[in-house]
């Protein structure tokens, strides 16, 4: 089917309806709780504090403790880079990107051996983020929560792809999670490799493994945990036939494995025909627990072993800070420059959505 080449005039003349039996396609936008982001915001924030943090064995490291989580209000894309890297802990990230930190994966981790990446462009939908803020989880452990719906997609009117990428259908649009973190979940006990700060990877079932690539071992010899990662991770779906992608489907509901590399482990419930996307990273503040991730829509063929990226996704992040006796209050450094919001609602982590 011929289509106009500037895809700017295309859609001015598709909206004045100059395309006849065709209605005008969604831009590639990025909404905050239904709402377009004011400008020139360029991040929005939410802050708690939490009293009487404590460290390993119980051990009071500060009084208070402040837990700041930070959204772009830009949309994603490949080469979008970390937000917030100068409030990061330890080594900052300074210019990592999607495009980078997968390419680091794939020279580095074993189960993404032959894998290789697609830049498919630009999908033209809407992604509105409607759960978003820090989370206290106790007296020990802080991070966020954030949650992002897809609406507005349609798989036959995509004038922004690259050149012979071909339009996903809406189930087989899936999440893949880029990561910048100082910490590891189910890191090893005597430290290790896996437990390197920071780490720049894929936020996948290897390194939520501690980099095992295996079901996390339980609290006794010869158990294993409940839980996703307390069993084998789900392949994914192999494509239909004649079809260029898998169809990936909502694996939330208890008991449901983790999903295998490289993409994010955990997708949907659907909304709209598309995966939800929903995390709830948590750290310790005795580390103080940076994280940054960068989540972006894909869609993947394991046959191949190809991912194909499009330029549409969140980028986000939180730091927990203790509060030192007097020394200016980190959520006072972390917030100056910044244009704030107030206080954001949510809901919780991977396992509700």
């Amino acid at each position: 089917m011929w289509r106009l080449r500037n895809v700017s005039l295309a859609r001015m003349l598709a909206i004045a309806g100059a395309l006849p039996g065709q209605s005008a396609w969604a831009v590639p936008t990025l909404t905050i709780f239904g709402r377009m982001p004011p400008t020139p915001l360029v991040l929005q924030t939410s802050v708690a504090t939490q009293t009487n943090c404590l460290g390993p064995g119980a051990r009071l490291i500060a009084a208070r403790c402040v837990d700041t989580a930070f959204v772009s209000t830009q949309l994603a894309t490949t080469t979008s880079t970390f937000v917030s890297p100068n409030t990061f802990n330890t080594s900052p990230p300074t210019n990592q990107t999607f495009d980078s930190t997968l390419s680091r994966a794939i020279m580095t981790q074993p189960s993404l051996a032959g894998w290789t990446m697609v830049n498919g462009g630009t999908l033209d939908l809407t992604i509105n983020i409607d759960t978003f803020r820090a989370n206290l989880v106790n007296n020990q452990t802080g991070g966020m929560q954030i949650r992002a719906i897809v609406s507005n997609y349609s798989q036959m009117n995509q004038p922004e792809l690259a050149m012979g990428v071909t339009a996903p259908a809406a189930g087989q649009l899936v999440w893949t999670q880029a990561l910048y973190i100082n910490y590891q979940p189910n890191a090893p006990a005597n430290g290790g490799p896996n437990a390197a700060n920071p780490a720049n990877t894929l936020d996948d079932y290897t390194f939520n493994t501690g980099g095992r690539g295996g079901p996390v071992p339980g609290p006794r010899p010869g158990t294993t945990i409940s839980g996703p990662f307390g069993q084998q991770a789900q392949r994914i779906p192999p494509p239909g036939a004649n079809a260029p992608y898998s169809t990936v489907g909502a694996n939330v509901p208890p008991g449901t494995p983790a999903y295998a590399d490289p993409i994010y482990m955990f997708q949907g419930p659907r909304m709209n025909g598309i995966n939800r996307f929903f995390d709830g990273p948590s750290g310790a503040y005795a580390i103080p627990a940076s994280f940054r991730g960068i989540a972006l829509l894909t869609a993947v063929n394991p046959a191949t072993k190809t991912l194909t990226v499009f330029n549409d996704g969140i980028d986000y992040g939180f730091d927990l800070e203790p509060i030192i006796a007097g020394a200016p209050e980190p959520s006072m450094m972390v917030l100056s420059g910044l244009a704030v919001s107030g206080m954001l609602i949510a809901h919780r982590r991977r396992k509700k959505s």
